[in-house]
């Protein structure tokens, strides 16, 4: 490997052979989280899985043997650990960006989800460094994160990895490759991690931190778990112009606050391959859905929508939530979006906001506004924001409120044989379902709150036939 210039931050990458070389900081930022997910489904990958498995278990027993042989149970999860931990070191190989480094923090909670328990992980990592099979980045400075930034700790063992060419090799010579490699393996529902409960985040200091993971069960969870699971098999009945199947998790949070009863948070995120949630409007346009065109229906202002719901006030107008007389709609929208993010009004201008303001309007809000008397013409439009108080009426209620509206609106709508992407406020459907798609909506927004929301499309859409 080749050592970069001293440009920006570096961080040590070990080599099969010993040998260490520099990479910069930022291209190791751009590694993608591996999913641990995916399992063999074709004859070719089924081969190359025997394969890896077989390498694996011979130099266990040449250089770490083991007092006692691995139970038959044990063996076909060892197994599908290596399916996978392969799996997804091939995808993340065409990922030039990060020079097919990938990531995965060592902790157990998480770990427990997928098909590479930490027992594997750490049974898999030194294994196939020895065959020549996997670099590894080192440990980051303990005083700047690894993104960069100073304080807090940052991360501390999260480590890269990267596929060497002879696995690569390997895996081609059996016909699996990154571009092909979705007709060999397929998401595993059985192991994929539908849903998750976190606590709050506590720490800014390191960007892309998650908040801490917590191991829950019973019936409510159970419950949810069939619900995502119901879902994810709906999804699957239709055709998508998208290169993975579409499935999806639920994520709760703040499962540390006094009360939760998976009633925060909640919302739904994608975890196929192909995330649709994370294109642009532009991009998501193009979907289609059994080969037909769709459009994206999306609620206006829905958390602050919601907050009149869960306040039981019923709002003067729903039309213009970001209008005030003599300021910009996109500085009134930023400031209660702030607010309803914080569960209180901000003290401050949100960090970098008036830069970004100027990008597009070429000059920033606080050169001709102050921010108390912008938000005293907020707290007047409306005075329900004044009912928002952190950990009690926040951004953790409100998604969960939207979450359970939209969860509904799908179901309504798969039992009438209507597929829909959901993009957290808004939900692609196909053209000439968009009428029902927007009444069954809005019903799941009035049976909830009382009133109906805004629900906005594309002009074109509602009279395409």
């Amino acid at each position: 490997m080749t050592a970069f210039a001293q440009s920006s931050p570096m961080t040590k990458v070990v080599g099969t052979d010993g040998q260490t070389s520099l990479v910069e900081r930022d291209v190791l930022n751009n590694a993608q989280m591996a999913g641990f997910d995916r399992g063999p489904v074709s004859p070719e990958a089924e081969a190359w899985v025997e394969h890896l498995l077989t390498a694996t278990l011979a130099y266990e027993a040449k250089h770490h043997p083991r007092s006692r042989a691995r139970r038959a149970a044990d063996l076909k999860a060892f197994r599908l650990a290596c399916g996978a931990f392969g799996h997804d070191l091939v995808c993340h190989s065409v990922n030039h960006d990060a020079l097919g480094f990938m990531y995965r923090p060592l902790n157990r909670v998480e770990l427990a989800n997928t098909l590479v328990s930490s027992n594997h992980f750490e049974n898999l990592i030194p294994a196939w460094i020895g065959l020549g099979w996997l670099e590894h980045s080192g440990f980051i400075n303990a005083f700047e994160d690894f993104e960069g930034a100073k304080g807090g700790g940052g991360y501390s063992k999260v480590r890269r990895y990267r596929a060497t060419m002879e696995f690569l090799t390997v895996a081609q010579r059996l016909e699996i490759e990154a571009t092909t490699i979705k007709d060999h393996f397929e998401l595993s529902y059985k192991h994929a991690d539908i849903i998750q409960v976190r606590n709050k985040k506590t720490s800014r200091s390191v960007v892309g931190s998650k908040a801490q993971r917590v191991r829950m069960d019973g019936p409510k969870l159970q419950a949810c778990r069939e619900q995502v699971e119901k879902l994810n098999s709906d999804l699957l009945k239709y055709d998508y112009s998208l290169s993975h199947p579409p499935a999806v998790r639920r994520l709760f949070n703040c499962a540390d606050r006094t009360g939760f009863d998976f009633d925060l948070g909640g919302r739904v995120y994608c975890i196929s391959d192909d995330n649709w949630m994370e294109q642009s409007p532009e991009e998501r346009a193009l979907i289609t859905i059994d080969g037909e065109r769709t459009a994206e229906i999306d609620v206006s202002a829905s958390h602050l929508t919601i907050l009149y719901g869960l306040c039981e006030v019923g709002p003067e107008s729903i039309v213009s939530f970001y209008r005030i007389e003599g300021y910009p709609r996109d500085l009134i929208k930023k400031l209660i979006v702030t607010s309803l993010g914080k569960g209180r009004f901000p003290t401050r201008w949100p960090k970098g906001f008036n830069e970004e303001f100027e990008a597009t309007h070429g000059w920033q809000p606080k050169k001709r506004y102050k921010l108390k008397d912008v938000l005293a013409a907020i707290k007047f439009r409306h005075p329900v924001l004044g009912n928002l108080q952190p950990d009690v009426l926040d951004w953790a209620n409100l998604q969960y409120e939207e979450s359970e509206c939209f969860i509904s609106a799908m179901d309504q709508l798969f039992n009438d044989n209507i597929p829909s992407l959901p993009v957290h406020d808004s939900l692609i459907v196909k053209c000439s379902d968009i009428r029902k798609a927007h009444s069954v909506l809005e019903g799941a927004y009035r049976l909830r709150f009382g009133f109906n929301p805004v629900i906005t499309m594309p002009s074109w859409a509602a009279n395409y036939t």
